[in-house]
């Protein structure tokens, strides 16, 4: 609205505009590291925890087995 009339103030207008575009891109960039580098952070905790569960899972697998090899030696407890 001011800037129609006068063309300095349509100058510095654009410029603040350009300035504060190339803030919010350096922004949006800076937000869009962050957002790979969280990601890749999260899927390496859940590639840790899956392997967490799979070794867990094998030693219950083994507990399994042995247990049962007791009961068919023993027999089960009444």
């Amino acid at each position: 609205m001011i800037t129609k009339d006068n063309p300095s103030f349509e100058s510095t207008a654009e410029s603040i505009f350009i300035s504060n575009a190339d803030k919010n891109v350096v922004k949006r960039c800076r937000e869009r590291e962050d957002f790979y580098l969280e990601q890749e952070a999260r899927e390496k905790e859940m590639a840790k925890l899956k392997q967490t569960i799979a070794e867990k899972n094998s030693t219950i697998a083994e507990k399994d087995a042995l247990l049962q090899k007791y009961i068919e030696q023993f027999g089960e407890l009444k």
